[in-house]
């Protein structure tokens, strides 16, 4: 009897520590990762793909207070780095090899500056690439934004007109 109550108790013990380690604490350590990805690193930008350049534009916003298989990981690893987030594989969670593979390569995007913002950087020589410094240096501007949201729903035709070189 009183052996068999210890015998019952470690069991219980065991299968409990075995349920929290095998099951509890990697969906916890998931939804942490999700946090961190979420949460952490520059919010504060949005961008969009344009069609004709292929290439990824992004600009500052304001801040709030004032299928897998067919994800392009080349703009979700350009993204990842514009938010300033270091993702690392942990709690039975993987990164993707392709994403990762991407997330080592030099990659490509615009961004998008106010036209104060613009002016300023190009008079004091500012020639950094975005991944050699934070975007959130950036100044926020509305009309960045509407070009943006605007590009996110254009056509080849609408992002080569919106393109810096022109005939005329």
């Amino acid at each position: 009897p009183a052996g068999i109550s210890w015998f019952l108790f470690i069991g219980i013990f065991v299968a409990l520590y075995w349920v929290s380690d095998s099951i509890l604490m990697p969906f916890v350590g998931r939804a942490q990762l999700a946090r961190h990805v979420l949460c952490q690193g520059n919010r504060n930008f949005v961008y969009t793909h344009n069609p004709a350049s292929r290439i990824i534009e992004a600009t500052t916003t304001f801040r709030h207070d004032s299928d897998v298989s067919k994800t392009d990981w080349r703009n979700v690893a350009t993204v990842l780095d514009l938010a300033e987030v270091n993702i690392t594989d942990a709690y039975g969670w993987q990164m993707d090899e392709s994403l990762k593979e991407y997330m080592a390569m030099n990659r490509t995007a615009r961004v998008v500056l106010s036209p104060e913002a613009a002016m300023n950087a190009t008079l004091s020589g500012h020639t950094k690439s975005i991944f050699e410094e934070s975007m959130a240096q950036f100044p926020p501007a509305k009309i960045t934004f509407d070009y943006l949201w605007a590009m996110s729903s254009a056509n080849v035709k609408d992002g080569a007109d919106a393109g810096a070189c022109g005939d005329g």
